[in-house]
């Protein structure tokens, strides 16, 4: 059990931290300078929901290892398979519902700001 957990450890949440050394500041005015405007409130709006999803993401992962955890050693007891189908169901419906949200914040704040809609877009305040 220790090294499920340890294997977990390394696999799933080691990684967000070398995600978080590369990442641009959350906040992204107010310092070397750089003055608040309106565009950089929605690109803080964009920053908030990306590191969400982020996050979402890695959590997702845990809870799906946890379910098939709990689906492989069920064994007979289908309390236990019951309880890592409801896991795996309700980790699902959580990614496509941030999915979602992400994708409706997306295309609202690429409208607000002029810039288009594409996949991926990235505001970018002048």
């Amino acid at each position: 059990m220790l090294t499920a957990f340890i294997f977990l450890l390394i696999g799933f949440v080691l990684p967000i931290f070398v995600g978080v050394a590369n990442a641009a500041p959350l906040v992204p005015c107010g310092y070397n300078g750089i003055e608040c405007t309106t565009c950089h409130l929605l690109q803080l709006g964009e920053n908030i929901i990306e590191f969400i999803v982020q996050i979402s993401f890695v959590i997702a992962a845990l809870l799906f290892a946890y379910a098939g955890f709990l689906f492989f050693i069920g064994g007979g007891d289908s309390g236990k398979i019951t309880n890592a189908k409801k896991i795996f169901t309700n980790t699902f419906i959580g990614i496509i519902i941030i999915l979602s949200s992400w994708l409706v914040v997306n295309i609202i704040l690429s409208t607000l700001t002029g810039q288009g809609v594409n996949p991926f877009t990235s505001i970018l305040c002048k």
